[in-house]
């Protein structure tokens, strides 16, 4: 495994709070939040005509800090000539952020464009909003820099035409979980966009969790604790866990029936998964 995917699983990721780079009024405020980490962003919160300012506010802030709050950047796509301005002053800046997010990849050759251009790029978190991007899931996850994946699920609506619901981003959802998971990288699920349904917001990442993302984006520091607490293990999820372990372990890894259910390897390890989990 590369260094950069031991890099993000030691940070064992499970929010990432977005903050516009043009408003360095909140840039304190949002690290000091309870999110995992935070994520300075050049793109969608940026106007264009303040994209040039925002990258002078950023190149003056700190991008190292306190190791138990990651410092992301956030650049935009490397098909625009602000991305590729965003890339030269990377090149020229005395810190390189814990991880660098990648908006709109379609494609593995976007990563090199960057490893190249940055002689040896921090980790890479590849954000798939197109349909395109979605596509190539697992190829872009293959590539040796790539950490993590990010669903950016309105774009992808923008993209396809689904529907921002749950139907509509199901299949996307899937699609990056399996790819994530079989090349060893972190899934992280889009943000929940009305910062002012706290219930919604909830229900919605207990629902993800169960789908597979163990980490999710937010847009406003109030939705960090729900993240959190959708994203740990129910309690009687949790005692079940210990339960199917303890009977595992003590019938010396032979299949046996807890509660009416036969427990095998397989279940025993998603039983270990949750309670790994539970300490996060």
């Amino acid at each position: 495994m590369s260094n950069s995917r031991q890099n993000l699983r030691l940070r064992a990721l499970r929010s990432l709070l977005f903050v516009p780079g043009n408003r360095p009024d909140r840039f304190q405020k949002a690290l000091n939040s309870s999110a995992d980490a935070v994520c300075f962003d050049l793109e969608d919160a940026v106007p264009i005509a303040q994209k040039s300012e925002a990258r002078t506010v950023i190149g003056a802030f700190p991008m190292s800090g306190p190791a138990k709050v990651g410092r992301f950047l956030r650049i935009n796509g490397l098909a625009t000539i602000d991305g590729l301005r965003d890339l030269l002053a990377l090149t020229e800046a005395d810190h390189a952020p814990d991880a660098l997010l990648v908006p709109k990849v379609a494609a593995p050759r976007e990563m090199d464009l960057i490893s190249t251009l940055l002689n040896g790029a921090p980790p890479l978190i590849a954000i798939l909003e197109t349909a395109a991007g979605v596509e190539a899931a697992s190829a872009i996850a293959a590539h040796p820099r790539v950490a993590a994946l990010l669903f950016g699920s309105a774009d992808y609506c923008a993209d396809t035409g689904a529907a921002m619901q749950w139907e509509g981003l199901a299949y996307a959802r899937g699609r990056i979980i399996a790819a994530a998971t079989a090349h060893h990288v972190l899934a992280i699920d889009g943000v929940w966009s009305d910062v002012q349904d706290d219930e919604g917001a909830l229900a919605d990442t207990q629902r993800i969790r169960r789908l597979g993302f163990r980490a999710r984006a937010a847009i406003h520091p109030r939705q960090v604790p729900f993240i959190h607490q959708g994203l740990a293990p129910p309690t009687a999820e949790l005692a079940k866990a210990h339960k199917v372990v303890a009977a595992f372990e003590a019938g010396g890894g032979a299949a046996i029936l807890v509660d009416g259910v036969m427990i095998d390897q397989p279940l025993y390890e998603s039983a270990l998964t949750v309670i790994q989990q539970a300490k996060l």
